[in-house]
């Protein structure tokens, strides 16, 4: 039976606390919003929360899959659906906001048609009386859809957030007139091209266009892990060898997936290259952090 999405009046609070660790603020967002479902065969695989915000404004305020469900599409089948139940009801906006470590989201709400307008500094401070384990500091990380009155999906939206403008620098993108438009892309749009080879490339000289010792930062706006990106792997393993100079660092949600798409040569891993995890809630913290602990994350 194909996956089908559809309103409910008793939403799982379990499945809703697994994105946002606040009983609170679920139980207040679940009694004001509409919450869908998305199953198959009468199973239940995901929930989101659709809430009335502003005028022609709506957020998806809660948007959480099951576990051994994750990373099967459901997540962007529910977005989806949202934006077309935002369109249909008459809304112009449609918003959604996470931590500013969520990569991977970011990635998969850039694939639905979003783009980040947005930085709300301390939200999580602000708004949240137990800091979240997940974050590394309390942004928040705003995404908009938006579309015009002839229902055509538009290309930039407002920006939102206390530092929405330097956010749009730091991010690649350009602002004017207080409206900002994407000038990133995701892994899973490149999926089966070429990786990107700056660190290999040479000036007529002969000397790395990135001179060792620096930093290197791998997809930023996406995960390293995504399974899009095995196309090309070996080709970005190879790189990571090859400049043994350089300093290399990529955060992934997906830690769970390291084991399968490992080099031959890993053995204790590569000194040049630190790997780190990110986790939303405490229940992801429980499943991802042990893969930290454990080769071959840890080699000794």
């Amino acid at each position: 039976m194909d996956l089908e999405i559809v309103k409910t009046d008793t939403p799982q609070r379990d499945l809703l606390l697994l994105a946002d660790e606040s009983e609170e603020s679920v139980a207040d967002y679940a009694d004001r919003g509409t919450t869908y479902v998305a199953r198959r065969d009468g199973e239940i695989l995901g929930q989101y929360v659709f809430l009335h915000t502003r005028p022609f404004t709506a957020e998806v305020v809660n948007i959480a899959v099951v576990p051994e469900h994750q990373r099967k599409g459901i997540a962007t089948a529910m977005l989806r659906h949202a934006v077309a139940t935002a369109r249909a009801a008459g809304f112009h906006l449609l918003e959604i906001g996470t931590g500013d470590l969520g990569v991977g989201q970011i990635a998969l709400y850039e694939r639905c048609g979003f783009v980040r307008c947005g930085v709300d500094v301390d939200y999580f401070r602000k708004h949240y009386p137990v800091p979240f384990f997940a974050t590394a500091s309390s942004a928040a990380t705003w995404c908009a859809c938006a579309w015009n009155s002839n229902n055509r999906l538009c290309r930039s939206v407002g920006t939102r957030g206390t530092d929405a403008a330097s956010s749009a620098k730091a991010a690649g993108t350009a602002t004017s007139t207080g409206r900002m438009r994407s000038t990133t892309r995701t892994a899973a749009r490149y999926a089966g091209q070429r990786p990107l080879t700056s660190p290999v490339r040479r000036t007529r000289d002969g000397r790395y266009k990135v001179p060792p010792g620096e930093m290197v930062y791998t997809c930023f706006t996406s995960d390293f892990l995504v399974e899009e990106a095995d196309a090309w792997r070996a080709e970005a393993w190879e790189m990571i060898r090859i400049r043994s100079d350089l300093r290399i660092f990529f955060i992934t949600k997906r830690i769970d997936r390291l084991m399968q798409v490992l080099p031959p040569d890993w053995g204790g891993g590569y000194e040049n290259l630190a790997v780190g995890c990110t986790v939303e809630n405490q229940a992801m913290a429980d499943y991802r952090l042990p893969f930290c602990w454990t080769p071959p994350c840890a080699t000794s």
